[in-house]
């Protein structure tokens, strides 16, 4: 399992790192905290939505504009995002 974070930023490389590690920690220490119940919660929450039907064409042109300006084109998989 991986992750990885684009940013963009003025900012030096080293400033931008020790802003990601902060977050990260942050992060981590709030799942560290988070109850059972509160994290099945938390999954549920992402699961629907993800799950989620788009309402109108608005939000589907929307959805797929998003992965034309990231130059990601592979919109059926997409759907899973």
């Amino acid at each position: 399992m991986a992750y990885q974070i684009i940013i963009q930023s003025e900012r030096t490389p080293r400033y931008l790192k020790t802003r990601i590690d902060a977050f990260l920690q942050s992060y981590k220490n709030t799942m560290q905290d988070m109850s059972d119940a509160e994290f099945v919660d938390y999954k549920r929450s992402i699961i629907a939505k993800v799950l989620e039907k788009l309402q109108n064409l608005s939000q589907e042109s929307n959805r797929l504009w998003r992965f034309i300006k990231g130059e990601y084109f592979n919109f059926e998989l997409g759907k899973l995002i």
